[in-house]
């Protein structure tokens, strides 16, 4: 008599699926869907201290899709391939840190004005001279300046393709300039940011003690605990570009 043994047995066969992502195609993903969020969302984006914030969102941005990709084009190939993918490396790298830490040093500044100086920002021509102005002016400022540092100053170039940066552009060779850029992009914003969170805590906490019933501080606690957590972030950040740059 036949039997017949009804169990099956399954082949454990892995299947690679190919995947087209990539880390720095979901970073792209992820700060548009984000940029996104925040312009939908009408009571986010018309929010004056968002601004500052979608700001920030966009610096990350384009930075992702600049300086990081030549970065890592260095990495795989081992050398820049060209003196203008130097030159370029170096602007987007520079102008895009010095852009989001001087948006960072003004947004720390600000909140002080958004909390304890309302009224200021009440009015359309409040608005653009002590919000929309100054923020531009974080924007634009440090591009023109790294546009002509780094494209129009008057030296020559020349470039090691196997280092960082290609051993940065010629401007470097001028001690003043390298000490001007540490101290306005490093030391002062460094410095002025962490003094406005300090003295943001001080005044909180006297105002809260003297006149409470003229401050909603429910309103304005959430933007106080939005400044400092970016604004340690910021810092720490400050500190590796600093270090391993």
């Amino acid at each position: 008599m036949v039997s017949y043994n009804n169990s099956s047995q399954i082949n454990d066969i892995s299947y690679t699926i190919p995947s087209f992502e990539t880390a720095h195609s979901r970073m792209i993903k992820f700060i548009l869907l984000l940029l996104f969020y925040l312009i939908k969302k009408p009571t986010l984006h018309r929010a004056l201290h968002n601004h500052t914030l979608i700001a920030l969102v966009i610096v990350s941005f384009f930075q992702t899709i600049s300086d990081l990709p030549m970065t890592l084009d260095y990495l795989r190939m081992g050398q820049a391939s060209s003196s203008i993918f130097c030159l370029l490396w170096n602007f987007f790298a520079l102008s895009n840190y010095a852009v989001g830490v001087w948006i960072m040093t003004w947004a720390s500044f600000e909140r002080h004005l958004l909390i304890f100086h309302e009224r200021l920002t009440i009015t359309s021509r409040g608005r653009i001279l002590y919000h929309y102005i100054p923020l531009l002016v974080s924007f634009a400022l440090p591009w023109i300046y790294y546009v002509i540092l780094i494209f129009f100053y008057p030296c020559t170039n020349t470039f090691y393709p196997t280092f960082l940066f290609c051993g940065w552009c010629c401007y470097a060779y001028n001690d003043q300039l390298v000490f001007f850029n540490w101290m306005m992009f490093g030391v002062i914003p460094t410095c002025l940011i962490s003094l406005f969170c300090v003295w943001l805590i001080l005044r909180v906490i006297a105002h809260k003690r003297r006149v409470q019933q003229r401050i909603n501080w429910r309103q304005h606690r959430r933007m106080t605990i939005q400044l400092l957590s970016i604004s340690s972030i910021y810092i720490f950040y400050q500190y590796l570009f600093r270090v391993f740059v």
